[in-house]
């Protein structure tokens, strides 16, 4: 997941390792999502908005939700006066929006609301330094959607707390995948506000230009890079860069080639890590690999060296004509000042292999109580406030992301975020467990990605790289306590 860095408070290097179970599934109110790509332009077709009012300051997702809002509000006017809430947090692009936000709920109840900001790979080893430590440091963690396994026994369940307040929140009202990734050991340890989803970004006028169709599997994504290529422009760009960067990416594509990375980590399971007998060098993984070193012949000079910054500013200075980003890096792409291509661009599902079923990729962000909090209730409430309805839409217009279905669906949010229509496709395809969501998840991407990096330079064979990747993360696994089978 590329994420960039802010400068507010801390700034922590970012290493970006991503990434994203135990509700039943919910039926999406956007089954009858559009089939058209989402553009930049205005949507003239709009699916109906699932909230009774859409002006921002009675965003709600009903007359009952609205009214329990409004009295919840009224009980914390002035509760907290003089107490300090503080926050650890990742420095996403969306952090400014939160703190802005946030200073609302400051004027509401009086109390300061302290953000701790640093890069991805920082604010992971802070949160669960905080928790092995048993410390009062933090009230509240933004963890992404594979840290729970870490921080699954720092963090307050809150299952109650969400049935006391069940009208106001409206929880299931929350994406449903989202809900699942805030859940662990059959407990709901945070709220979703910040998911993130993989999509399929074109430019339009380069795809108009060659007659190049949107590609909808990996035989049509490959015909279009090499269409699209030119002397100055990438048909594609992948992030191929060694180490986690291209193992993501291996576990981004291994669901859609029609695979699973390991026995039992598979969309429908009813265990994810019964049988974590790892699968890196099967036949679809072999594939997929191969798809990312045939690929390079599209893509522009130092392709070997593309990760999540060199993949945005290449699409986004006009240098590439498709790539798959995180949906953060399809946000800044109508801001003049970081794009070229605003006027250009349009996204779709991810591809998928032929007669493979929609896998969409997801990460993104959760908050979730410290146990080891002093103001827990202060910290509940400003959780539960900042993921109502309401505060969800300020969110959303002011630079955040939806994570609830009545957003997704409003009128006025799809004619502002054209991608949204996109999304309604996708928020339901998505696997949670894409990535494990176990602590070992960013050391096993590294080094599958370390000898995919090797395979595509050319220092080691095919074959030979994926037995070796396989052969280590069982190793890693074993080690762990995991059940792994010779």
């Amino acid at each position: 997941m590329k994420r960039k860095v802010l400068s507010v408070l801390l700034i922590g290097i970012m290493v970006i390792m991503s990434f994203t179970a135990c509700e039943g599934s919910r039926t999406s109110e956007t089954e009858e999502a559009a089939s058209q790509p989402a553009t930049n332009a205005a949507s003239e077709t709009v699916s109906e908005s699932a909230s009774e009012s859409t002006a921002s300051e009675e965003f709600s997702t009903g007359s009952e939700q609205a009214e329990a809002y409004s009295a919840y509000v009224e009980t914390l006017k002035d509760k907290y006066e003089g107490q300090t809430l503080n926050v650890v947090s990742v420095s996403d692009p969306w952090v400014e929006s939160m703190m802005e936000v946030a200073a609302e709920f400051e004027d509401l109840t009086g109390a300061a609301v302290n953000f701790s900001t640093l890069g991805y790979d920082a604010a992971y080893s802070k949160e669960t330094l905080i928790g092995s430590q048993s410390s009062d440091e933090a009230d509240l963690f933004v963890y992404d959607i594979p840290w729970i396994g870490a921080l699954g026994d720092y963090l307050l369940p809150i299952d109650d707390f969400i049935n006391e307040n069940a009208t106001m929140i409206d929880y299931d009202d929350f994406f449903s995948v989202a809900r699942e990734a805030s859940a662990w050991n059959d407990q709901v340890l945070g709220v979703p506000f910040a998911p993130y989803y993989i999509m399929l970004t074109y430019n339009t006028k380069m795809l108009e230009e060659a007659g190049v169709e949107v590609p909808t599997n990996f035989d049509e994504l490959t015909s279009a890079a090499a269409a699209l290529k030119t002397d100055s422009v990438a048909g594609i760009a992948l992030n191929n860069q060694s180490g986690t960067c291209v193992g993501q990416a291996y576990f981004e594509y291994i669901y859609n080639m029609g695979g699973k990375p390991f026995e039992s980590v598979y969309p429908g399971s009813a265990d994810y890590y019964a049988d974590m007998t790892p699968l890196i060098n099967s036949k679809e993984s072999l594939e997929v690999v191969t798809l990312f070193k045939d690929m390079l012949q599209y893509e522009g000079d130092g392709a070997l060296n593309m990760a999540w910054n060199e993949r945005f500013s290449s699409f986004a200075s006009g240098k590439a004509a498709i790539m798959s980003p995180w949906i953060t890096d399809i946000m800044p792409l109508d801001d003049p000042e970081q794009s070229l291509v605003a006027d250009s661009y349009a996204t779709a599902p991810t591809v998928m292999a032929e007669g493979v079923e929609q896998h969409t990729p997801i990460g993104g962000y959760s908050l979730g109580v410290s146990k080891f909090s002093k103001n827990q209730d202060l910290a509940k409430d400003f959780l539960a406030w900042f993921t109502t309805p309401q505060t969800s839409y300020k969110f959303a217009t002011t630079g955040g992301l939806p994570a609830r279905y009545s957003l997704i669906n409003n009128e006025e949010l799809l004619a502002e975020y054209p991608y949204y229509t996109t999304m309604q496709q996708i928020v339901d395809t998505a696997f949670v467990a894409f990535r494990p969501q176990i602590p070992e998840s960013f050391e096993i991407m590294d080094t599958v990605g370390s000898y995919i990096g090797q395979y595509l330079d050319g220092s080691m064979e095919l074959e030979d790289a994926m037995n070796t990747a396989n052969s280590e993360v069982a190793e890693i696994l074993k080690a762990a306590g995991y059940n792994v089978k010779e």
